[in-house]
């Protein structure tokens, strides 16, 4: 027990946004675990985790049209404006804070189990190895889909064989720049951001001879479907909590977090409110918003030129979304190799860009075998399943806060503890409705991740040490045995004398 305790509290060193505190913290380290290296050069910049931010909350405004179908206009962005506040500036507050706490690659992982130990740890891990890869699964649909839309317009599909070929060089592409280390990915986003945020401001300029605000009007849908909308407001803002997965890459995170959460915020807002405006100002019939609305749009005020270039525009934000979840779900994945002593091999580094490459290569290979299945059960349990990791995270925040008050915090959340409880509540009501809310497949896959932790955690906490004591025992009898077999029958030495009656010299 004193030892796993003193495993846990290595999850947490005193560092500075320089490195490590001096004093009485220490960095911890397991192997080749991936930190803060001491070229500069290698690591994010406060412009590259915003653009990673980008693409791990929203990659644009692509996949918004449904929400303005299930709730209408004047519903749907006003609940957009209040979703910041009660989900996503608190999952930004809490990535931040936990974060700069634990500045280590490996996230949430390593949050929950300093937080909470073993079991729930584990219960996280295989929640959050689920969910990456439900929600990694999606992307290469929604990229063959917007390329589909380039070629063949509206009506028409790329053929079966190509649309497999094409996901699976989607996922070897981002796989391959992954590889190359998360600054290279830092880096292709913020061009994949501009190339997605392009077409909507050229579709902005189109559309200002007819904008308006005459949609307001509009009733909403009846019936209103909740479970959906509320699904689908939380699926198009979340993601904060993911770039807490390479704190141990990012410079001076103590600022770059906080600053890079904000500006986050505030970037997704506009991402989704200024397109939806020109677009209900065109459109302003609900009932016809569904995915891919935005370049029927275009079609309408820019023509096709315009049309293909939005749709190139979704085909970028959908490589963009895998590249960057693929980044952070495979540190994720090398957070739990290195938070439950996993064989050695699973938590390899490559040395020169500092990639966890082994658990990169897992969570893509797992990736390309879920990118055929159906896309909105993938997205139902990875809500389900996001929600319920998410409630983890909340109460890792706040037991942290009373049980190590005195814990290095480069930024901490500027309340006290009992008002950060209050104001947890309701991130948490959110995630309990949410999943109370949830699809039958989606409570069968939850119900499925907890036995299979109850399993796993009984294996890696009784079994396996089991096993290990039982093997040392027999090798001590073993050993024994043989030693004192080895004394007893070994042949007693003798002497021999040469024939040679001048050779004086004995042999034994």
């Amino acid at each position: 027990m004193d030892a796993e305790k003193e495993h846990r509290t290595k999850l947490i060193p005193e560092c500075t946004s320089d490195g490590v505190k001096s004093g009485k913290g220490e960095r911890w380290s397991n192997g080749g675990a991936i930190s803060r290296r001491s070229s500069s050069t290698s690591l994010l910049s406060t412009i590259q985790l915003v653009s990673i931010l980008f693409f791990t909350v929203t990659g644009g405004p692509y996949g918004f049209e449904d929400v303005i179908g299930a709730s209408g206009g004047l519903l749907g962005l006003g609940m957009l404006l209040i979703i910041p506040f009660v989900w996503s500036a608190p999952l930004a507050l809490m990535t931040g804070e936990l974060a700069c706490m634990i500045p280590q690659s490996g996230g949430h992982i390593l949050w929950v189990y300093h937080a909470f130990g073993p079991f729930w740890s584990v219960f996280n891990s295989v929640l959050t190895f689920g969910c990456g890869v439900f929600d990694n699964a999606l992307y290469p649909a929604l990229f063959v889909n917007y390329l589909s839309h380039v070629i063949y317009g509206p009506f028409g599909a790329i053929p079966m064989p190509y649309s497999l070929l094409l996901k699976a060089t989607m996922i070897a592409a981002t796989t391959a720049l992954n590889l190359s280390g998360v600054n290279i990915v830092g880096k292709a986003t913020m061009v994949f951001g501009a190339s997605v945020i392009a077409p909507f401001i050229a579709m902005f300029f189109f559309a200002i001879p007819q904008l308006n605000l005459q949609w307001i009007s509009f009733p909403a849908p009846k019936p209103m479907n909740w479970p959906k909308l509320l699904s689908l407001l939380l699926w198009n803002t979340s993601g904060f909590d993911s770039v807490g997965a390479c704190a141990g890459e990012v410079k001076d995170p103590a600022k770059s977090y906080p600053l890079a959460l904000l500006v986050s915020v505030g970037l997704m807002l506009v991402t989704y409110i200024v397109p939806a405006f020109v677009g209900l100002s065109v459109a302003p019939y609900f009932e016809l918003w569904k995915g891919g609305t935005f370049t029927d749009i275009a079609a309408s005020v820019g023509g096709r030129p315009l049309e293909i270039w939005l749709g190139l525009g979704g085909v970028t934000s959908a490589f963009g979304l895998l590249l960057t979840r693929l980044c952070m779900s495979s540190r994720l994945v090398y957070g739990i190799a290195v938070a439950h002593k996993a064989p050695q091999f699973f938590q390899s580094i490559e040395e020169k860009h500092g990639t966890p490459w082994v658990a990169l290569i897992i969570t893509a290979f797992c990736t390309l075998l879920l990118s055929g299945s159906e896309f909105t059960l993938l997205a139902e349990a990875d809500m389900v399943l996001y929600c319920i990791s998410s409630a983890l995270k909340f109460s890792a925040l706040i037991y942290l806060r009373f049980t190590e008050p005195d814990a290095y915090r480069p930024f901490r959340i500027p309340v006290g503890n009992v008002v950060l409880t209050g104001l947890t509540t309701i991130p948490l009501l959110v995630c309990f409705a949410m999943v109370l809310l949830g699809s039958p497949f989606s409570h069968l896959v939850a119900l499925s991740c907890l036995m299979f932790s109850i399993i796993t955690h009984v294996w890696l906490e009784a079994i396996v040490p089991f096993l290990q004591r039982a093997a040392s025992a027999a090798a001590v009898v073993y050993y024994g045995m043989k030693e004192k077999f080895t004394r007893t029958y070994s042949r007693p030495t003798h002497t021999t004398f040469s024939a040679d009656p001048q050779d004086t010299t004995q042999q034994a």
